[in-house]
């Protein structure tokens, strides 16, 4: 059962919901990483890729943890977690039929340019949700799954299986079932196929190769830590391509209320602080400053 909360001021995004979601399906990977699959129907009816769910991991632990939507469908949506500290770990032990309290969709979603059909989408670690929720969502509209490179780099065990195939790379395999190539990186993971380095590497290679032409058609969205946003902003500068990138902050009230995830953004008037969970977490990549 959902009900509208008090939606933060000024937000143009759908009201949030407090929604009492159930668990179906708990994936357990690598890593100490974990998906849940969520029957949360009203929060699947607003979600966008870049919006996220505040959780809370358990009964007993009154403090939420954020949480990016990785997908959402019909009356469910998925999360993708890292075990990090006791909220996680909790969740890590949610039983299918469990109840989950939910606060969300929270956040500005990506925007994608439409004139801009060629999308590099980059994911780092547990930056996937997002990415991958944006990719799956441009599919389901009918883009050219074509005219889309899906980019992933973890230094962790891959959360999500790799399909192999005999004499091909190693590609993700959700991205080639949608036909989205992808192309994957890691220092850690030593497989055919994977670029033994950063996932920016990757995405310099394909930047530095576009026409004239094809930097007028592409635009990049993008979130992981903060040091991979730094890099593929400089990158985007660097190639003329404008770019989104979903920051990942620590949160405590997530709905704008703490200003405890406040980020330095340029704007019109200068540089001001804006708060990830409402303001965010998807800014256009040449506002956001990041520490020297």
């Amino acid at each position: 059962m959902s009900r509208p909360a008090r939606p933060p001021e000024h937000s143009p995004e759908p009201p949030v919901l407090t929604e009492e979601g159930r668990v179906l399906r708990h994936e357990h990977h690598p890593g100490g990483q974990g998906i849940l699959t969520l029957h949360a129907p009203g929060i699947a009816a607003h979600a966008r890729p870049g919006s996220f769910v505040h959780a809370r991991c358990d009964p007993l632990l009154p403090m939420r943890r954020p949480m990016s939507v990785m997908g959402a469908r019909d009356d469910r949506i998925e999360i993708l977690y890292k075990i990090t500290g006791r909220g996680t770990l909790l969740l890590s032990h949610a039983a299918e039929g469990a109840p989950l309290d939910l606060l969300g969709p929270i956040g500005r979603p990506f925007r994608p340019d439409p004139g801009r059909p060629r999308k590099f989408l980059v994911a780092g670690g547990v930056g996937l949700p997002p990415v991958l929720f944006l990719a799956e969502s441009l599919a389901r509209e009918g883009r050219d799954p074509g005219a889309l490179l899906f980019l992933y780099g973890s230094e962790l065990p891959f959360p999500l299986a790799l399909l192999e195939e005999s004499g091909a790379p190693t590609e993700l395999a959700r991205a080639r079932a949608l036909g989205i190539p992808s192309a994957l990186a890691s220092r850690a993971c030593r497989r055919p196929g994977i670029h033994p380095g950063h996932v920016t590497d990757l995405l310099a290679v394909r930047l530095s190769a576009l026409s004239p032409s094809e930097r007028e058609a592409a635009e990049v969205a993008a979130c992981g830590p903060a040091p991979m946003l730094a890099e593929v902003q400089r990158l985007c500068r660097l190639h003329g391509v404008p770019g989104e990138l979903c920051l990942e902050e620590l949160m405590a009230c997530a709905v704008g209320g703490c200003g405890g995830c406040t980020v330095a953004i340029r704007t019109d008037a200068g540089i001001a602080m804006k708060r990830v969970c409402v303001d965010g977490p998807v800014f256009s990549s040449e506002a956001v400053v990041f520490a020297a």
